[in-house]
């Protein structure tokens, strides 16, 4: 049927965001490779800061991730958020909140996924992160969509629909849209209109 064509396309398309960057971005993905994870734990090693002492263990959690292993990368990420929040600096405790959650989903793990993605929203509201706010609202919303509840996904969907589409006029249109996730999303928040 449409729904679910809707849904199978929606969840393909857009499942969980990307690992996320310092500045809240989502990571490149590195070659999954025994040279990016050397030199993954090579950062690590020769952190002579907090910062890089978080960027590294967010690096092997994305080396982790890439390869499957959510498990592990669960636990770097959880190491970087430790970090992060010993050191009160709640750019990467909101950037770690938002690897963990993407990790923990992964594992279906969907309750403290979404207890971490709500940490970083709140965090990512706070910084004035636009961009990472809209990236952790379209995770909330799919997370939602594959618990079956429609009504709350739509409104998280619709909040990263607007940041999205505010920052696409503010930059003079070279903010991208993913014209793909606008449409099917419209479609879905009709759908759920009748299933709440």
């Amino acid at each position: 049927t449409v729904i679910t064509i809707l849904l199978t396309t929606l969840l393909c398309l857009c499942t969980i965001s990307s690992p996320m960057t310092a500045n809240g971005a989502p990571m490149e993905e590195p070659a999954s490779n025994d040279s990016s994870l050397n030199t993954a734990f090579e950062h690590l090693f020769s952190a002579t800061t907090t910062k890089d002492s978080i960027n590294a263990y967010n690096e092997i959690g994305l080396y982790l991730y890439n390869n499957n292993d959510f498990a592990k990368a669960a636990e770097m990420y959880r190491s970087a958020l430790n970090i992060s929040v010993s050191a009160g600096d709640k750019k990467n405790m909101a950037i770690c909140y938002q690897n963990l959650g993407n990790a923990l989903a992964m594992m279906n793990h969907l309750i403290d996924a979404n207890e971490c993605n709500l940490k970083a929203l709140d965090l990512f509201y706070e910084l004035n992160n636009e961009e990472a706010v809209s990236n952790v609202c379209k995770a909330i919303g799919i997370m939602c969509i594959t618990n079956h509840l429609y009504k709350t996904a739509t409104e998280y969907l619709e909040r990263a629909l607007a940041i999205d589409t505010v920052m696409n006029i503010r930059t003079g249109g070279n903010h991208a849209i993913d014209v793909a996730f606008d449409n099917l999303y419209l479609g879905y928040a009709e759908l759920s209109k009748y299933r709440d």
